[in-house]
């Protein structure tokens, strides 16, 4: 008697064929002998299910985890490593370095010799890298011509220098690939942890500032990181490659804030761009929209924006609310856009509503810098039935003069101007007259900033349309729109009794 026995068993033959057995073994008391009874089942073809089942498991770990050109880990399985080891640096318990690599001329070589050259030289300098970090770290190839090698242990700094000095020597030399010649430099910028960094995001953005700061300075070299280069030219190029990841990985959302009038009817929403990056947190778009300008990003970004923009008004509308217009701001460059009377009409066909639900703003600055372009342009958008309103009226220049001469049906004060109620009584004068101008040229105005009651009041008795700010809401994601418009209190149309001054008391 006993507990039976459950075991597998690989039975090979003399000519080294195979059976994997299952095999059940139990003691038995039969006419009083012991016996065992034994019952044994053919199991190879589970077996090779199995092992099948393993060998795509593994693959697709590694093709997960890997580089498909040189092999190498990729940025995947470099986040899990730095995890592992900066999560004792988080305690004070570790440290090391992080290189952050890229060869400066593989662009040249892809336009004069192909992709493939290209790619010879990555699988080659990959070979390199490997061979001058030793057994000192890991590398890993992230995308195009860069690469990451971590140094996980090595805290001394002459060490860390002699390993980058290796890089960089290897690095660049003359490298034969397809029968053609190439000379090849690169650059590295180094972070150490937990010095730079505890997270892999700080490491990773500052070994990132490190490498661009030694592209600018003459390239075929490195640099550690310090502080000071994220000012100023260092810092603008990082935040660029950054920002140019941004759509892509979901970073850039929309908030809806909500514009009303004194009595409560609700015009519709203006719709304010946001980035939540990974490395610098949330970024202010006065910071980050210039320099998306700068480097040619506005366009994709402010397609996008159009795009999401009709999307929530076609839910606007599904939902039953009516009469509602969505504000979109929209910069001098995306005007200068050839295609974007053409991108601004597919969104709206997409989202299946009508033009009248939308709203285009624009500044000051179109108008002073380009009247006559601008004029006609602006004619055009007026055609498709779109609203238009001139955004930041008061922010820095002064184009009350030419406001006659525009298809504008919509005149926005700026928060500054706004402010000087409470800052300024003097000054704060002109609104009402500004009011009444606009007023007599058939205008609706709309109050930007409003965030005490006294102003509230003030605008009220300036018969000013509509006002938004965060007295009466913060800009809100989709879902809390939504909700605010089906509460009582902000819902209403004009004829309905209600009055925000009386909610605010």
């Amino acid at each position: 008697e006993g507990e039976p026995q459950l075991f597998e068993w690989l039975h090979k033959h003399k000519d080294d064929n195979a059976l994997w057995l299952e095999v059940y073994l139990k003691r038995a008391t039969i006419a009083d002998e012991d016996r065992i009874i034994g019952v044994v089942k053919d199991i190879s073809a589970q077996k090779n299910v199995e092992e099948k089942l393993n060998r795509v498991t593994v693959e697709n770990e590694r093709l997960a985890y890997s580089d498909l050109l040189t092999g190498l880990p990729n940025q995947a399985r470099m986040n899990v490593w730095m995890e592992r080891e900066l999560a004792p640096a988080r305690r004070q318990e570790a440290a090391g370095a992080l290189l952050s690599i890229d060869l400066d001329n593989l662009k040249t070589v892809n336009e004069t010799f192909g992709h493939s050259a290209g790619a010879g030289v990555i699988v080659t300098a990959s070979t390199y890298i490997v061979a001058a970090v030793d057994d000192n770290g890991w590398v890993a190839r992230i995308k195009g011509a860069e690469f990451i090698v971590l140094l996980p242990g090595v805290i001394d700094r002459q060490k860390v220098s002699d390993i980058a000095d290796k890089i960089i020597a290897v690095l660049g030399c003359e490298y034969e690939v397809l029968g053609e010649y190439f000379h090849m430099t690169a650059s590295a910028g180094v972070a150490l942890y937990p010095e730079d960094g505890v997270t892999a995001d700080e490491i990773l953005k500052n070994a990132d500032t490190a490498l661009h700061a030694s592209q600018r300075s003459g390239r075929a070299r490195w640099q550690f990181y310090n502080t000071e280069m994220n000012k100023g030219a260092y810092g603008k190029l990082v935040m660029e490659k950054y920002l140019r990841r941004a759509l892509d990985n979901g970073e850039l959302s929309l908030r809806y804030q909500p514009q009303l009038s004194i009595d409560r009817s609700i015009r519709g929403f203006e719709a304010l761009l946001r980035w939540k990056s990974p490395y610098y947190g949330m970024v202010s778009p006065i910071e980050f929209i210039p320099l998306a300008e700068e480097v040619g990003l506005i366009a994709s970004i402010g397609n996008w924006v159009m795009e999401e923009s009709c999307r929530f008004a076609r839910k606007l509308k599904d939902k039953g609310f009516k009469g509602l217009r969505v504000a979109v701001n929209v910069s001098p460059r995306q005007l200068e856009d050839i295609g974007f009377m053409s991108k601004v009409e597919l969104a709206i066909q997409r989202a299946g509503i009508s033009p009248a639900m939308m709203e285009i703003e624009i500044t000051e600055s179109v108008i002073i810098e380009g009247m006559a372009d601008s004029a006609r342009k602006l004619d055009q958008i007026k055609s498709m039935g779109i609203g238009l309103a001139l955004d930041d009226l008061g922010k820095g220049y002064s184009s009350l003069g030419y406001l006659k001469m525009l298809p504008v049906d919509t005149l926005k004060i700026d928060k500054s101007f706004v402010d000087l109620i409470i800052t300024d009584k003097r000054k704060a004068s002109m609104i009402g007259s500004i009011i009444n101008m606009a007023h007599a040229l058939d205008m609706v105005v709309v109050a930007e900033g409003v965030e005490q009651e006294a102003q509230l009041r003030h605008l009220d008795r300036c018969r000013c349309d509509f006002v938004q700010g965060y007295l009466l809401s913060h800009p809100l994601s989709e879902a809390d729109a939504m909700a605010f418009l089906t509460t009582k209190e902000a819902y209403r149309s004009k004829t309905q009794s209600g009055n925000l001054l009386a909610a605010n008391e």
